[in-house]
């Protein structure tokens, strides 16, 4: 009996030591680490203690993100722990960047700026869900504060995976959007989206384009970024087409009244790029997305193949909307050098006699 009363005893004297290296002890080392970074006296302190947020465990990360919600909901100086919530890469930590550009303001307090560097070291996979979602906000303030944090991050995208995940996230978003949003949050998102959809085409460096490109479902993306990306692609290749004349006209020493012949003029647009791209937007059913993709390839087709003519072609039919049909009409104009009516009949036979000629 007195063995066994000695056991406890000792048991009980050691307890305290186990506890230290518990669950419960982990959990709060997490929170301990985030008020004493929050609490340091200035930058150089907190930088010196982002170090010790690699060696905190899955438990206490969690009580990390905790402690910088808690001083978010306070009202708080949490934003000084934003490092560490970038440094930590998860999911909630992402969340915990995102939530505060949702908020609305009256003024600007630079948040967006400070958000656009630490998103960028998450991954996309946690961003993007949350950043989309901002599309549907109607206060203007918000929108403010999200649009330069996302298009910054398709703009300096490091990765193919930036642009994956910013489409997945879309897809998802459309599905929700659908279901559970008004007719006047979709009316926004579609502003919105076209209009991101522009920007980032223009801005984008001609590398990380062709991998946006890639990336992009065409066939199946929304109305609104498709007819984005065409519009986005009509203005970048009008841009190139006049630099490129602009340069061509230099190096042969033209005057202001002089002008190029047409074979120089078809050289420069047989080399501008995105044909096959706008051809797959020429094949969406939405008209004005198929009016779009037509006004750029105005500007690219130096001659007709089989298959732009067939699709040029079947819009002269199109009185939904007209607008439609006259773009089409324009690029057969353009892209064949004649002038005919603006009707099937008149363009398929010159078709005919063209591929007839063409055969002999």
């Amino acid at each position: 009996m007195k063995q066994a009363a000695w056991t406890t005893l000792l048991i009980a004297l050691a307890a305290p030591a186990w506890g230290s290296d518990s669950p419960e002890g982990e959990l709060s080392a997490g929170a301990a680490l985030a008020a004493r970074i929050e609490s340091a006296a200035d930058a150089d302190a907190r930088a010196a203690l982002l170090k010790d947020v690699a060696t905190l465990s899955p438990k206490q990360q969690a009580r990390f993100v905790r402690h910088a919600r808690r001083l978010r909901e306070e009202g708080g100086g949490w934003r000084h722990l934003a490092p560490a919530l970038a440094a930590l890469g998860t999911k909630a930590a992402a969340h915990e960047l995102i939530l505060p550009l949702t908020i609305p303001r009256e003024r600007d307090d630079g948040y967006a700026e400070d958000a656009l560097e630490h998103l960028a070291r998450f991954s996309p996979r946690h961003v993007m869900p949350g950043l989309v979602r901002g599309l549907a906000r109607r206060e203007r303030s918000v929108w403010r504060r999200v649009r330069p944090v996302l298009e910054g991050l398709l703009l300096q995208a490091r990765a193919p995976r930036t642009f994956r995940y910013f489409v997945y996230a879309i897809e998802d978003f459309q599905e929700r959007l659908e279901r559970d949003h008004g007719a006047r949050e979709q009316r926004l998102v579609a502003e919105r989206l076209s209009a991101l959809a522009t920007r980032v085409t223009l801005a984008l460096g001609a590398k990380d384009l062709r991998r946006f490109l890639r990336m992009l479902r065409i066939e199946r993306a929304p109305e609104s970024l498709a007819f984005g990306l065409a519009l986005g692609l009509r203005k970048r290749i009008q841009t190139e087409s006049d630099e490129r004349i602009a340069a061509l006209r230099e190096r042969l020493e033209l005057g202001p009244d002089e002008a190029l012949a047409p074979e120089e003029l078809a050289g420069i647009q047989a080399a501008l790029p995105h044909q096959d791209t706008l051809y797959r937007l020429a094949q969406r059913d939405e008209a004005r997305v198929r009016a779009e993709a037509f006004r750029a390839a105005a500007l690219e087709l130096s001659s007709l193949d089989p298959e732009w003519f067939q699709t040029l072609h079947r819009s002269l039919a199109s009185a939904r909307p007209r607008v439609e049909r006259d773009a089409a009409w324009s690029t057969l104009k353009s892209a064949s050098g004649v002038s005919l009516r603006q009707n099937q009949p008149t363009w398929q036979q010159w078709w005919d006699r063209i591929q007839q000629g063409a055969a002999e």
